[in-house]
């Protein structure tokens, strides 16, 4: 077997098959490319302008919202004095981006569900930059810092017409009184905070909150600018006294009718004086004012000025209520900063210090003020005008004493001893006529007590002189019996020694009498009240040299008299009507005592017109008849 090549076949018709193929295929593909192209282009120009109409969208909505933050922080900068964009721009940005993009988003959305969604969301955002909210936020900022800074400085704060200390939190005042005019944002630090979805389903608002360094924190939305003004509680005052003609100007108007009525004067009519000193330690007096007749000159401009807070502040409103800590700054600002002397005379006028005052509230007399508060209070604004005109009053020299020469000394020892004397006689006499005895008794009473007599300056040797002048009657028997025989014969001749009845029948017949003179001048003499009472006194021996004029001048007769006649039955009875009729005019008619009784039954027992009728009728007919028994 041999080989052979195999016969070579030649191919002329596959080629062109292929190749129609190919050609064929390739024109299907090329359409298809063409087709894919144009719709990628479609697509392309629908992305191209719903990305550029958000786009624009986004930057619209982004530049209204820049365009209110400009606007807001540079009326601060007009109004805090200094430019506050450093620390809220990064904030602001943050923000407008946000709602741009949401507003851009729900302006995309064909879905009801979720522009609803982003609506509510965008509300947030849109009262914030277009409802006032930033504006609020900046604008509470600045006014509080302007406030402290303009009202609490130095030279106003704490003073009428600036803001009060008393008042005001400290940390806050500290804060913003720290902050420097052109400078001020560099002590600050502002976050943003809000845009949350809470769990009521609400977004919460967006704000602003600024921190100090070393200092406090505050939320711009929610800023206390309720800072208390002290008021000018003695507006209208000048007014008053200068139409009074007290004073002329700033001046007191001295010479005035007006001025003379403000003066105090005792019940006599004498003017009162108050004492002070000048520079050199010499003694001025200044004439004092009547404190009574300023507060009532005064208290109808004080009323209208205190019910001028009633708009401020209410029962409702409670401690809290800006009328009520208003009128308390006054107090606590002013009037606790008097100097103490000052302090003391306003508790003489008023009753307590200034600091001791806490307003309460109430409804009296159309006031925000209780009954008890609005009556000090009126006192103390009386008070504080009353030490400052007091200051102006004209003083005058008191006289300086004279230097005594011999005589005068002599003279002046005298009248101090006399006076001295006077003093211990007005002493014995105010307990003689205190007592419920005789004169004469109580007087013996006085002189028997060893403590007394050491008080009048007379000893046991010199209380005995007048048991040599005077006994009681109580010892006249016994003082008898002791007698010897000589001289019980010389007294009673007529009588027997053994046999003293004889001395009862004298005692009963001056039965008026308490003692009995034994003195050699008038002896076994009864002696009269008076006479005894004067015998007594004289034999103390600071009294024995007095004139016996002055001595019974001294002694109060007059006084003895009148106590003895109030011990009568005439004058018990007498008294007694008095008392009777006074209580009948009380009573009054049987229409006022039914209707008074009434009155008073409103909030317990309640009586029937006859039961009142009745039980008036008894009371009068009881009082009518102990007149008719004290007539008798």
């Amino acid at each position: 077997m041999s080989y052979e090549n195999p016969i070579t076949v030649v191919d002329t018709e596959s080629a062109k098959i292929r190749a129609a193929g190919m050609a064929s295929f390739g024109q299907s593909v090329g359409g298809a490319i063409t087709a894919l192209g144009q719709r990628q282009r479609q697509e392309a120009k629908e992305n191209k302008k719903a990305n550029k109409e958000f786009l624009n969208a986004q930057t619209k909505y982004n530049e209204e919202y820049q365009q209110k933050s400009w606007m807001a922080s540079d009326q601060f900068k007009e109004d805090a004095g200094y430019d506050i964009s450093p620390q809220v721009t990064a904030t602001f940005n943050k923000w407008a981006d946000e709602g741009a993009e949401l507003k851009a988003r729900r302006d995309r959305s064909d879905d009801p569900e979720e522009r609803r969604k982003l609506g509510a969301q965008i509300a947030v955002y849109d009262k914030f930059f277009l409802g006032g909210g930033m504006v609020n936020n900046l604008e509470s900022f600045a006014e509080l810092k302007n406030a402290i800074q303009t009202n609490g400085g130095p030279g106003k704060a704490g003073d009428v017409g600036g803001l009060s200390l008393s008042s005001m939190n400290h940390q806050v005042y500290k804060d913003f009184m720290g902050m420097g005019k052109g400078n001020g944002g560099k002590a600050i630090s502002i976050t943003g905070m809000g845009g949350q979805l809470g769990e009521d389903g609400q977004y919460s608002p967006l704000s602003l909150t600024a921190g100090f360094d070393d200092g406090g924190k505050y939320d711009m939305s929610n800023l206390n600018n309720s800072l208390i003004t002290i008021p000018d509680m003695q507006d209208g005052v000048v007014d008053v006294l200068q139409k009074s003609g007290y004073i002329a100007g700033n001046k007191l108007n001295t010479n005035s009718q007006g001025f003379k009525d403000f003066i105090a004067t005792n019940e006599k009519g004498v003017v009162e004086y108050t004492k002070g000193f000048d520079a050199n330690g010499n003694e001025i007096r200044y004439e004092s004012l009547d404190f009574n007749k300023m507060y009532n000159a005064l208290d109808p401009t004080f009323q209208a000025t205190i019910k001028g807070y009633t708009s401020e502040g209410s029962v409702s409103g409670g401690d809290s209520s800006l009328g009520l800590q208003t009128m308390q700054s006054y107090i606590d600002d002013e009037l606790e900063e008097m100097s103490d002397s000052d302090k003391e005379m306003f508790k003489d006028k008023v009753g307590v210090y200034p600091e001791e005052i806490s307003l309460q509230i109430g409804e009296e007399q159309g006031t925000i003020l209780d009954k008890d508060s609005l009556d000090l209070y009126k006192k103390a604004l009386t008070a504080q005008k009353f030490i400052e005109l007091q200051k102006q009053m004209p003083g005058i020299a008191a006289e300086k004493p004279k230097t005594l020469g011999i005589a005068d000394r002599k003279a002046l020892k005298s009248q101090q001893k006399q006076l001295e004397l006077d003093q211990k006689l007005a002493g014995v006499i105010d307990t003689v006529i205190q007592s419920d005895k005789d004169p004469d008794l109580a007087m013996y009473d006085y002189m028997t007590d060893p403590e007394n007599a050491q008080n009048l300056d007379y000893g046991v040797f010199d209380r005995k002189n007048f048991e040599k002048d005077l006994i009681p009657v109580t010892q006249y028997k016994e003082w008898v019996s002791t007698r010897d025989a000589k001289t019980f014969k010389d007294l009673f001749p007529n009588e027997r020694q053994n046999n003293l009845d004889f001395l009862d029948d004298q005692i009963n017949k001056n039965s008026d009498s308490n003692f009995i003179s034994i003195n050699e001048d008038r002896p076994l003499e009864f002696l009269d009240k008076e006479e005894a009472y004067a015998a007594l006194i004289q034999d103390v021996p600071a009294f024995s040299n007095m004139d016996p004029k002055d001595l019974n001048k001294a002694r109060g007769e007059g006084d003895m008299r009148e106590r003895d006649r109030q011990k009568t039955p005439e004058y018990k009875a007498k008294q007694e009507v008095k008392t009777i009729n006074q209580e009948i005019k009380q009573i009054g008619s049987q229409a006022n005592y039914i209707n008074n009784e009434k009155a008073k039954g409103l909030s317990g027992e309640r009586k029937s017109t006859a039961v009142l009728t009745l039980e008036y009728l008894d009371k009068i007919n009881a009082l009518n008849k102990r007149l008719e028994e004290l007539k008798k």
